[in-house]
């Protein structure tokens, strides 16, 4: 199979795989709403599809993080935020979900809510290094253009 150089035939390319994905993602969440309705909460996340399914919601998010980045237009063009911001909004937020799943199930041990504010913490602290890596990169690129 030959590469396809011609735009037209790229965009439109991009656009029906778009459309599959689509229709795969929408097909994939209707069978786990119906396995969520008739089987339960524990059933569905066991399924593999759910696994397939946050796997490319995590992909996606990712994907769009660089774009996001790329079409920022910050208030203060000078300089992006501080790493140190990001660890300690992070950490508030891992504490506080910790904090309120060990308040509201007092009857669970603490390691349960150490590990969820864990989760939180980490899963907060790595999208905000990437997007604070590449603005700080994009900085460095604009003020080399400069």
């Amino acid at each position: 199979m030959r590469p396809i150089r011609d735009e037209r035939l790229i965009i439109q390319n991009l656009r029906n795989i778009r459309l599959a994905f689509g229709v795969q993602s929408a097909g994939i969440g209707i069978i786990l709403l119906y396995t969520l309705i008739r089987y339960g909460l524990e059933e569905m996340i066991a399924q593999p599809v759910w696994i397939v399914f946050m796997l490319t919601a995590i992909t996606l998010g990712y994907t769009n993080l660089r774009i996001s980045v790329d079409m920022d237009r910050p208030s203060n063009p000078r300089k992006p935020g501080s790493y140190y911001y990001n660890i300690l909004m992070s950490a508030a937020s891992g504490l506080i979900v910790g904090g309120l799943v060990w308040f509201s199930h007092p009857q669970e041990p603490l390691r349960d809510a150490l590990i969820i504010g864990g989760v939180v913490f980490v899963c907060l602290l790595i999208p905000s290094f990437v997007v604070s890596y590449w603005r700080h990169k994009k900085a460095q690129d604009e003020q080399n253009e400069e």
